[in-house]
């Protein structure tokens, strides 16, 4: 029998308390690893569903949880688990909201640890850090990697354009809680949110 993902409830909204690590879609095909450079450029430039560890290190991946493409963001075989659902930017701008807006919320989604030293109160960090936002890194169309432990990018479900989509980043040194857009090609992290029943 396979386990509920954990959860924290932040005002209205229900979170998976930790970011997504799983190797397949909900319906139980695999999504295809792409271990190396070559993999995963090969996945953007055909637009196909793709995961990676951070620098394809398992001890990364117990920590960050895997990073996805865009691609398997939207894949018709479901990349959130049941009872789930990829957030919105509207889900995300709400959560920011509880914390005093999209410019102060940054500080308050930061994980205790594993950043790198910044603006961030340690103090309001260990009253306030329930989403626990670890800071994951991102792996770019063409394969490299970003530096962990300075950034954190997660996919929102929200299309751009026909090579982009709206990610959410958190930066080391920075309180804002950004919204930009990404090639859908990039990896990034995901975490998801309870689905609500519609009165």
């Amino acid at each position: 029998m396979i386990r509920p993902p954990e959860t924290i409830i932040i005002g209205e909204q229900e979170w998976m308390s930790s970011n997504l690590d799983v190797n397949s879609f909900r319906n139980g095909l695999p999504i295809h690893h792409a271990v190396n450079e070559e993999e995963w450029e090969y996945a953007a430039k055909n637009h196909l569903p793709a995961y990676c560890l951070y620098e394809n290190n398992q001890t990364l991946d117990l920590i960050f949880g895997k990073l996805y493409n865009y691609y398997a963001v939207i894949n018709e075989n479901g990349l959130a688990p049941a009872n789930f659902k990829i957030p919105s930017i509207n889900d995300w701008t709400d959560l920011a909201a509880h914390y005093g807006g999209l410019t102060e919320a940054g500080t308050h989604l930061k994980s205790i640890d594993c950043w790198e030293s910044g603006t961030s109160d340690v103090s309001v960090l260990h009253e306030l850090c329930l989403f626990n936002g670890y800071p994951g890194g991102l792996r770019y169309p063409l394969g490299y990697f970003d530096l962990a432990n300075s950034n954190g990018f997660w996919w929102t479900i929200n299309d751009y354009d026909l090579a982009n989509a709206m990610g959410i980043n958190l930066y080391y040194d920075d309180t804002m809680l950004l919204k930009r857009h990404y090639s859908k090609g990039s990896g990034f992290s995901v975490r998801c949110i309870k689905i609500t029943a519609v009165s």
